[in-house]
């Protein structure tokens, strides 16, 4: 097994990227991150953590990380997650986030190595649409973009998501609402 931690999103693209793309739905959240690191990489204060896991030569695993945010992984060999625990030991971890056969066995290995105990988050699944079957009486009204004076009713609707689905969000609501606004649209 060779850990690999690269020092820039290219670098961890271009070799962890094919990997990523094979199972695109369920790698979405890494890829998203990757992305926005591409696009906007003055969004962090400190470096990302850009780890590629490899097997005989092949790409079997990847773990990303903007701090002060979760660990992400994506699937691996178990036996990667002793090589990865290594390379990560200075790192302060809040948590880990990764298919949950491999977030647990990670979460437990390190807990055992910082002594102190761990515990399961919310479980969360992901769906991948494969086929797409219009409705027999499709919604009236078309999609569009809300405009500033919805601000309030779009700010209360995700308030009203994070309360029913019992989570909270990292950053506050109002913040990211306004964020993007241009010409009077949200």
């Amino acid at each position: 097994m060779r850990v690999r931690r690269h020092e820039d999103v290219s670098s961890f693209l271009g070799q962890g990227g094919a990997l990523l793309e094979a199972a695109e739905a369920e790698n979405n959240l890494m890829l998203g991150v990757a992305g926005d690191l591409v696009l906007y990489p003055e969004r962090w204060s400190e470096p990302p953590v850009l780890i590629t896991v490899e097997a005989d030569g092949e790409v079997c695993g990847a773990a990303l990380r903007t701090p002060p945010w979760n660990l992400i992984l994506t699937r691996m060999p178990a036996a990667a997650l002793g090589p990865l625990l290594d390379v990560l030991d200075g790192e302060d971890l809040p948590g880990v986030i990764g298919p949950a056969e491999i977030a647990g066995v990670f979460a437990d290995g390190w807990g055992a190595r910082r002594g102190v105990a761990t515990r399961k988050g919310m479980a969360m699944r992901v769906f991948e649409l494969r086929e797409v079957v219009p409705p027999a009486r499709p919604a009236a009204g078309v999609l569009r973009r809300a405009v500033r004076d919805e601000l309030p009713l779009v700010t209360a609707w995700a308030k009203a998501f994070h309360r029913d689905a019992g989570v909270s969000s990292p950053v506050p609501i109002e913040g990211v609402a306004l964020e993007g606004v241009q010409d009077g649209r949200v």
